[in-house]
């Protein structure tokens, strides 16, 4: 667990992708659909970056399983 994160009471999952192709989308749909949220942690910008292309590929995979928008954090 991340450090502070379970004296938070904050419970998630964190996912590092080791490769962006192929993309293990299967992956991240079991953890969104669990959670039923999905945050996107990258360091590139935060428009047309690769982060949006994520974002786009888990709304279509998990509509219905998101309880709340998809959240970006880039770098500047």
């Amino acid at each position: 667990a991340l450090a502070g994160v379970a004296e938070a009471g904050v419970d998630g999952e964190v996912i590092d992708l080791r490769t962006l192709m192929p993309i293990d989308i299967e992956c991240i749909a079991a953890s969104v659909k669990k959670t039923g949220r999905c945050v996107i942690l990258h360091e590139a910008t935060r428009t047309c970056g690769y982060g949006a292309e994520l974002s786009a590929l888990v709304q279509e995979a998990c509509f219905h399983h998101l309880e709340a928008p998809i959240e970006r954090v880039a770098g500047w």
